[in-house]
């Protein structure tokens, strides 16, 4: 796109006596030219790799080495290049090109060793296979040209001193052209893009806010090719990078909300996964992704601009009022927070009472405090209870009973028919009846409805307990009335054996269950669909609130059926010896 002039040789030596880390076009002219060189020395390896292919010598890398230096110095004439090819067998000549480079010293040192008169006439022979070759050297043809207007259209241009070394820069022109420079130590990269004018516009407006100058730091703006200088906090500089390559239709007020939420709450865990193709997307060069400690400056910047923008939550629609509810929250300003939680609710979005619940109690308002999370309650947790709910028997204990043979119980004597041998655990030793069930009187899906089940225990230690469980089906069998004595003498606060009594019940899921998590987004899904809107789901900060609903829900602890419960499981079979 950019091309250098020969006039501009002139232009470019006054440039060089002006004061380069303020004038724009300084860097710009040095990035193009080194561009081009840097494209020029390819087609210069290529040609000299076409032309030397059938060349065959010992030398031939040395020889193509001063073959390149004699085509930049000679240009396009054939003859001037071959000129200057046929004395480069003299010292004082091979040790320019020998002082350009490591590469040169290593391909030339060989060379430079051997006697003059023998490097003359390797020289010689390399010129005559030469003279009876075609040279194509276009690749000079528009060097050195370049459109000093283009460059001279600058609209904004700003420039950021990274550090001692490092110079990043970016000229945006009107017609949307993006230049990015990335200079260290005098060697420049450049890189362009295309953005819409609508998001030039919007650039201009957010660099020209007076919220974001800074007098006392490095980063300086010219802003319609006018020679006024601006300075800035550095954090302004990833800021125009992100509004960059930004979506234009989010090109507004409230993208700036979006950034500080993005740095405050994803970013470091993103940018030890960012790959180059994403760094430079997204930040034109790689190298020009913020670091982690540059996060809190870029907060900074943004809360700058976002606390002299007034949001109207009446105006919002409700994902807007959602999205500004939960920045307010973030960022701890919970009284502004509680304004658009509250419309969320004016609205019908009861659920936003939990968020709302959470924002009174860090301003300590209790009242309104359990006011909100009440009705939060009130709004999910019937409804989960219902879409979990399952038939299950509540399993009650008739203290002071004495239980039957065939009897639902706790400890006591099992029902053994004959010829089955009694549980005995890993040192022969008999093991105690823990739980006896009777089915028949319960009527489950899946389960038997008749026979008896037993747990069996090992009385010596029950907190380790390898547990055995039997299954008789017909309980009609005589049964084993000499059995040892294994009572558990004080049971789970009980003495001797005890009656349970089976009683239909209806239960629902408990936080414990391995499927809580899944199904109470299911939940909380078919809400937002009745709610008409998406605002809830698979949102990890809101489904740790709604977990707080269910604190003090927990299902009868003592079931047949139902859901398994871990906890449960774990804190009383434990504790089933106490």
């Amino acid at each position: 796109m950019f091309k250098f002039s020969k006039e501009d040789n002139i232009e470019k030596n006054n440039i060089m006596k002006l004061d380069k880390m303020n004038y724009p076009k300084y860097y710009l002219n040095l990035a193009i030219q080194q561009k081009q060189q840097a494209n020029q020395n390819k087609e210069i390896d290529k040609f000299v790799d076409d032309i030397t292919k059938d060349y065959n010598t010992n030398y031939r890398y040395a020889l193509c080495i001063l073959l390149k230096e004699a085509i930049i110095d000679g240009k396009v004439d054939k003859k001037v290049i071959l000129n200057l090819l046929s004395n480069m067998y003299k010292d004082n000549e091979i040790q320019t090109v020998l002082g350009k480079s490591l590469l040169n010293k290593q391909f030339l040192g060989t060379f430079m060793n051997l006697d003059i008169n023998e490097r003359k006439t390797i020289i010689d022979s390399f010129v005559q296979n030469l003279s009876n070759k075609e040279f194509n050297t276009s690749f000079f043809s528009n060097y050195n040209e370049v459109d000093t207007n283009k460059i001279n259209e600058t609209y904004i241009f700003i420039k950021y001193n990274y550090d001692n070394e490092n110079t990043r820069l970016i000229y945006i022109y009107e017609d949307g052209t993006i230049v990015g420079i990335n200079v260290k130590n005098e060697n420049c990269e450049l890189l362009e893009r295309k953005i819409s004018k609508n998001k030039v516009n919007f650039i201009e407006k957010t660099i020209s806010s007076t919220a974001l100058k800074d007098t006392e730091n490095d980063i300086m703006t010219i802003i319609n090719k006018k020679c006024e200088i601006y300075k800035y906090e550095p954090s302004v500089f990833y800021l125009i990078l992100m509004l960059i390559s930004e979506d234009d239709d989010k090109c507004n007020d409230k993208i700036f909300f979006k950034y500080d939420l993005y740095f405050y709450k994803e970013f470091n865990d993103e940018l030890r996964f960012l790959n180059y193709e994403e760094k430079i997307k997204r930040f034109i060069f790689s190298n020009w992704c913020p670091a982690e400690t540059e996060r809190v400056n870029i907060i900074n910047a943004c809360r700058k601009i976002t606390n002299n923008i007034s949001i109207n939550s009446k105006e919002c629609i409700l994902t807007d009022l959602k999205y500004f509810a939960d920045y307010y929250r973030l960022i701890k300003d919970y009284n502004k927070a509680i304004i658009f939680y509250n419309e969320l609710v004016t609205r019908g979005v009861e659920l936003a009472n939990l968020n709302l619940a959470d924002c009174y109690d860090k301003i300590g308002n209790n009242v309104k405090y359990n006011e909100c999370f009440s009705k939060a309650k009130d709004t999910i947790v019937p409804v989960f209870k219902k879409m979990t709910e399952k038939k299950c028997y509540k399993i009650n204990i008739e203290k002071n009973s004495k239980p039957g043979i065939l009897d639902s119980k706790i400890n006591g004597t099992p029902y053994i028919p004959i010829g089955e041998e009694y549980p005995v655990n890993k040192d022969g030793k008999p093991m105690s009846l823990i739980l006896q069930i009777n089915f028949k009187d319960v009527n489950l899906e899946e389960y038997p409805q008749e026979g008896i089940l037993e747990v069996f225990g090992d009385v010596t230690d029950l907190r380790n307990s390898k547990f055995q469980i039997r299954y008789y089906n017909d309980v009609s069998l005589e049964y084993q009335t000499e059995l040892p004595k294994t009572e558990i003498s004080h049971f789970y606060g009980l003495v001797g054996s005890t009656k349970l009594k089976l009683e239909e019940h209806y239960t629902w899921m408990p936080m414990a269950n391995r499927k809580f998590d899944a199904t109470l987004k299911k939940v909380v899904k078919s809400y937002n669909k009745k709610a008409n809107m998406t605002l809830y789901v698979n949102n990890e900060d809101d489904i740790e609130n709604i977990y707080d609903l269910f604190n003090n829900e927990n299902p009868y602890p003592f079931l047949l059926g139902g859901y398994s419960d871990y906890a449960v499981c774990r804190i009383n079979i434990r504790w089933l010896g106490v």
